[in-house]
């Protein structure tokens, strides 16, 4: 699948087929089969046009997802949304359950943002950035917990997760993650959430290792950042069974 991804990227002669499918609202796809099988001039009664048909729908999956997420980010908070305010409460409750929840409270900086109302710190990632603590937080609330162990007296546990949102999209968005997608199954949405929790957990190591000050926090994510976009380019076998397995950190 990942040399079909290839072939689709860099000949040129597939340039506006590739075009249609990363359209919004692109063809169907049996019209991009179509057009494919009479450019190669490939028969149509043969077993490996249902082939192709089968990698092109894979191929376009990854970039719905990515436009999916990319909705989510530009989508605010909104205060007034109740679904918006439920998982803020779940995320809370997950998080800190020996504490009663109070939407606009001083336990909010416990959990790494920045003042007493959350909803300030959505707006660089919308809600995309509430989804993925969430996620984190349900899937992984022993690591979740271990973190912000570590990180106290001065928690930085949301700050990273909304720095690691960021990141994830951006690496959707060059393609680095692609063979991931391939591996991680028909679920592209919770593939896109494991990897984003993987790189949470591997930047708590590199935390560690780094021995900073908070103030320095910013320095370090970048050196961070520039490690893992030319990580992502490689296949990591550690991250692929995580994501494939989910098996914990």
């Amino acid at each position: 699948m990942l040399y079909f991804d290839s072939i689709m990227l860099h000949f040129k002669k597939f340039f506006f087929i590739r075009y249609d499918i990363e359209q919004k609202f692109p063809p169907s796809l049996d019209e991009i089969t179509k057009k494919i099988i009479k450019m190669e001039r490939i028969p149509e009664d043969v077993v490996e046009v249902d082939v192709l048909k089968s990698c092109l729908e894979e191929y376009q999956n990854t970039f719905r997802i990515v436009s999916e997420f990319t909705k989510e980010a530009s989508t605010k908070y909104d205060k007034l949304n109740p679904t918006h305010e439920k998982k803020l409460e779940l995320l809370f409750e997950t998080l800190m359950p020996n504490e009663p929840y109070i939407r606009i409270s001083h336990n909010w900086k416990q959990l790494g943002f920045q003042g007493t109302d959350p909803a300030t710190d959505f707006r660089s990632m919308g809600i995309l950035a509430l989804d993925c603590l969430v996620f984190l937080a349900t899937t992984y609330p022993q690591q979740c917990h271990k973190i912000m162990k570590f990180q106290s007296p001065f928690p930085l546990f949301a700050l990273v997760g909304i720095h690691i949102t960021q990141l994830t999209l951006t690496l959707s968005k060059t393609r680095a993650l692609q063979y991931l997608f391939y591996v991680g199954g028909p679920d592209k949405r919770r593939t896109w959430f494991q990897i984003y929790c993987y790189l949470v957990m591997e930047f708590e190591e590199y935390w560690i290792l780094e021995r900073r000050s908070v103030m320095d926090f910013e320095t370090v994510f970048a050196q961070f950042e520039k490690i893992v976009k030319k990580k992502m380019w490689w296949v990591d076998e550690e991250l692929v069974d995580f994501v494939i397995t989910g098996t914990e950190y």
